[in-house]
């Protein structure tokens, strides 16, 4: 009896240990993927708030880009969009492109809110949730990518980030 209850804790504690690996093993290559599919500027289409399809790739210009994946309920991305316009003449040599999961009304209400809509070199969009979340992976708002002019990943901020190092990190 005691013999068999030894087995049995045994393979408990090596099924116990294999799945935690094997969920390690899992996450680590889910963080390459994520690493290699924001290293360049994405290739991911969205719709604008005017319900246009666009690339992210095809809308690159050649100009330093910042990507901020966005929910309108976030009050640390409203803070973020409102301190942006707050300084939006330092912004001027960038793109700046505002994507959301929720719907192109809410991403509407959101750039109103923040006094964006309608701003040189400011973008909307709505993205469907399983393309962002198949690029960008777990998404924590407000997420932060600048990109140089030529389309590859300068920096990355997870959460609320102070303008002031934003624009150091862009180089603006």
């Amino acid at each position: 009896m005691r013999k068999g209850l030894l087995i049995l804790l045994v393979l408990l504690v090596i099924g116990i240990i294999s799945m935690l690996a094997y969920f390690s093993v899992q996450k680590l290559s889910q963080k390459e993927d994520r690493t290699q599919n924001i290293s360049s500027l994405p290739d991911l289409s969205y719709f604008d708030i005017s319900g246009n399809e666009v690339n992210l790739k095809d809308a690159f210009n050649g100009e330093k880009v910042i990507l901020i994946l966005f929910n309108s309920e976030c009050e640390h991305c409203t803070y973020e969009a409102k301190a942006i316009r707050e300084d939006i003449s330092s912004f001027k040599d960038v793109t700046l492109i505002f994507l959301s999961m929720e719907s192109l009304e809410k991403v509407i209400g959101f750039s109103r809110v923040a006094s964006l809509d309608g701003v040189d070199r400011v973008t909307f969009g709505h993205v469907e949730p399983d393309k962002l979340e198949s690029v960008f992976k777990n998404v924590r708002y407000p997420n932060i990518f600048l990109y140089n002019d030529d389309g590859s990943l300068i920096k990355e901020f997870k959460g609320e980030t102070k303008i002031d190092l934003i624009l150091e990190a862009a180089g603006v």
